[in-house]
């Protein structure tokens, strides 16, 4: 092989290299940009439109400014529902004892279960708790919205009292009601929400009010 054709193999060897090494770097930075950008911040919450006890319409934007402190269940809950709603109204009653002003704060029941949980009687069941806490319900689909929002599983029963999901963490009442009804699987955590709407905080099955308490006092203080 002379010398010019030993040239041009090694030119088109070279271009050939180039091309390559370029694809690759394409798809390197394809990539990159295709990778989602960590923050470092929990992706838990989100807008949100439901109806109060009285029928009114209320959404996210109504609590801006305030902090909100959120549980999901629903009223047929027989127990960790209410377990839970009574601890957030201890807590809060702890807070008022010590003269901490709880405007700034709104205590938010939102149903899971809107098929038996109408206005009225998320307003019936929240009387039963602390005066300030609110009862939210709605359509299935808005519902739906707000709980994917805050990363709420929950499930219908089957005859069998199974529940349609499996590997749920804080997991709530699940079982088949003897009257016939059924009850709902659903992740039990309350969330603390910040004047901004966003993620602050949030407890689990085993919190107790002085929990709550301590982690709010400083935020309202």
């Amino acid at each position: 092989m002379n010398m010019p054709t030993r040239r041009i193999l090694y030119g088109l060897l070279l271009g050939l290299l180039a091309v390559a090494a370029m694809a690759v770097a394409l798809e390197i930075s394809g990539k990159r940009q295709r990778s989602p950008v960590v923050t470092g911040e929990a992706l838990v919450g989100g807008p949100f439109t439901l109806v109060d006890p009285r029928g009114a319409s209320v959404s996210d934007t109504d609590f801006a400014g305030r902090y909100m402190l959120i549980y999901f269940g629903y009223t047929h809950c027989p127990d960790v529902c209410p377990l839970a709603l009574q601890k957030m109204s201890m807590a809060l009653d702890i807070l008022t004892a010590e003269g901490i002003d709880l405007a700034p704060l709104q205590p938010i029941f939102i149903t899971v279960d809107p098929a038996r949980d109408s206005a009225a009687v998320m307003g019936d069941y929240i009387a039963a708790f602390h005066p300030s806490l609110i009862g939210l319900t709605g359509s299935s689909e808005a519902i739906a919205v707000v709980a994917t929002a805050y990363l709420v599983s929950s499930a219908r029963t089957d005859a069998n009292g199974k529940a349609d999901m499996d590997g749920m963490e804080n997991m709530g009442d699940m079982g088949k009601m003897e009257d016939g009804g059924y009850l709902m699987a659903h992740s039990s955590v309350i969330y603390l929400m910040g004047p901004d709407g966003r993620y602050v905080s949030h407890f689990n099955a085993i919190a107790t009010p002085g929990d709550i308490a301590a982690r709010l006092r400083p935020l309202l203080d």
